[in-house]
């Protein structure tokens, strides 16, 4: 098997993807194999082979395993594949290139993109998992990051890390708020009741997720109404 730099392209200009593998030849079938089943983790790549079909595979450099990163940056650059081309993730990360082969269950898209869910303090993990079909277990450990640290590499926000933490600690602390009031019922001044299932869900759905504390407030009594809601009480439903 064959170690080193390749690309698939297409002949419109710009149509092109580099990649880096330990076995190129292993990871071509299986680049061609998930275009054919529409499921290459690559939306680019999967939307230029519905347009244009089979692409072109070609060995642009073999070399030796420790030298991979540095050359897919080099052919990255001299293609410009990420920001011209069909790349959507940079070169030359040993993470990152062990999250794109075909053996591994999370692509670099998948855990970028569950760090935007993650940031989203409305969303339990267990919500976010079905979302992203990533785990639990590896969502928290992306959240926390110990492991995964590659994405504070990879993601355009400098204070990434720490709005992760916070993000988390809130999601920590949103089951004790959720199980106190699960069942509680609000009235709004229009007339609407609405059972208490989860604060965030309910929030979701009257689009005021940034002031869910102030919905607590209401459930808790420590205010009156917000927005039109307050609490409805059992022995004033009539």
């Amino acid at each position: 098997m064959t170690i080193g730099i390749y690309a698939l392209y297409w002949e419109e200009p710009d149509l092109v993807y580099i990649g880096q593998s330990k076995e190129i030849e292993v990871r071509f079938y299986e680049h061609l194999r998930l275009l054919k089943v529409g499921k290459h983790p690559n939306y680019k790549v999967n939307r230029v082979y519905n347009t244009y079909g089979i692409p072109t595979t070609v060995i642009l450099e073999t070399c030796d395993l420790k030298d991979l990163d540095i050359l897919e940056i080099n052919w990255m650059e001299e293609f410009d594949s990420l920001n011209s081309g069909l790349n959507i993730v940079p070169g030359g990360i040993t993470n990152g290139r062990d999250t794109e082969h075909g053996a591994s269950k999370y692509t670099k898209e998948n855990i970028l993109k569950a760090v935007s869910f993650l940031l989203d303090t409305t969303l339990s993990l267990k919500e976010i998992s079905k979302c992203t079909k990533i785990s639990t277990s590896v969502l928290s450990t992306i959240q926390n990051l110990s492991k995964h640290r590659w994405i504070l590499r990879e993601y355009p926000d400098s204070e990434l890390e720490q709005k992760l933490l916070k993000a988390s600690k809130i999601r920590r602390e949103a089951p004790r708020h959720i199980s106190k009031n699960m069942g509680k019922k609000l009235i709004h001044t229009s007339g609407n009741i609405e059972v208490i299932a989860s604060i965030a869900s309910f929030c979701r759905k009257y689009n005021i997720e940034t002031e869910e504390p102030r919905i607590c407030e209401v459930l808790s009594e420590k205010r009156s109404q917000y927005l039109g809601w307050k609490l409805l009480k059992e022995n004033n439903e009539n």
